[in-house]
Parts: structure tokens; C-alpha cells; sequence
């Protein structure tokens, strides 16, 4: 969930409703050395508060690169650019093998949390946990195969750590 709390978010939000248009979001750190960033839509307005403040909720549409940055967006308080749309998608669905691995961690973890097993790439590295220079490397990674190792990887990663806690768990006595 997005805070909206700057009047120049807020003036990007209320012409996001009037007109039904995405936005993009730029990933502002000094790895993304390829200007990624990610258009969104709006996707829900949780709140609404008196200030003019919003809290919503937004869904990915693709990845971008930025091509150029302009600090003013035509007559707007908020910023814009040029972008270029990338072709490598982030959006598809995993191996079987990879899916039934994630599908085991979830066991071993009992992720009563969990109703649905993600199924695509992004939805299953956030479903990881993975930190933001490892989200980074996989939007940079060029091929599928790539990206499936590496979550494959994680999700080996999580299971070792698991085993550990589990190991460990009768090791530990307060006094």
C-alpha cells in the first residue's frame, strides 16, 4: 500500500482518476544503473482523509527504462519522462519443477497465510522476500531460464535456512 501524501503525488492521483491512465514508478538506487522502473495502475484508494491524503493500492503493468527524466511534466507540480518499454517480461508463469519447490517451502513453512500459490515470476520472488538488489537483478536478467534459476536458487536458499531453524529449534534455553 502507497501513501499519497505530497501535493504533487496528489495532483498525479487525482488526474490518474480523472483520466484512467498509468504511472510510472522509477526505482531510485544507485545499482539500477539501466533506469528501470515499473509502470502501475491504480488499482484501489483504500482511504481518503480530509488533508487530501490517500492511501492505495496499485498493480504492475510492465517494466520500463527511462530515457530521459523532465523535473516538470507540462503544466503539473509533478515530475514525468520519456520511457521505453521493455520486452523481457517479469510476468511469466515458472517451471512445474520450480512451482512444486515453492510449493514445498510453503509446506515446510505452513503458510496458513498463503491462499494461493503464485505462479509467476515476480509475484513468486516477492512471495520470497527477496531484498531490493535482488529483485533488481532479476528484472535485469535478460532470459527465463535465468530468472527461474535464480529463484529456484532462493527458494533452495529458504529451505536450507528452514531445515536450520528447525534443527536449531531445541538448542536454545532461556534461563
Amino acid at each position: 500500500m502507497l501513501h499519497i501524501f505530497e501535493p504533487r503525488y496528489k495532483e498525479l492521483l487525482r488526474d490518474v482518476e480523472a483520466t484512467n491512465m498509468s504511472f510510472g514508478i522509477y526505482y531510485e538506487n544507485d545499482n539500477n544503473i539501466k533506469n528501470l522502473g515499473t509502470m502501475v495502475h491504480l488499482n484501489k484508494i483504500h482511504n481518503r482523509y480530509p488533508g487530501g491524503e490517500l492511501d492505495i493500492s496499485v498493480q504492475a503493468v510492465y517494466i520500463f527504462r527511462l530515457d530521459a527524466f523532465y523535473q516538470f511534466f507540462d503544466d503539473k507540480t509533478y515530475s514525468g519522462g520519456s520511457i521505453s518499454k521493455l520486452k523481457n517480461s517479469i510476468n511469466h508463469e515458472i517451471r512445474d519443477d520450480v512451482f512444486e519447490q515453492l510449493v514445498d517451502l510453503f509446506k515446510e513453512r505452513k503458510s496458513i497465510k498463503v491462499i494461493e500459490i503464485p505462479r509467476t515470476i515476480w509475484d513468486v520472488a516477492l512471495s520470497l522476500n527477496l531484498k531490493s538488489e535482488d529483485k533488481l537483478r532479476l528484472v535485469n536478467m535478460d532470459e527465463t531460464r535465468s530468472r527461474e534459476s535464480f529463484i529456484a536458487n532462493h527458494i533452495r536458499f529458504n529451505r536450507a535456512l528452514l531445515k536450520q531453524e528447525k534443527a536449531n529449534r531445541h538448542n536454545f534455553h532461556l534461563n
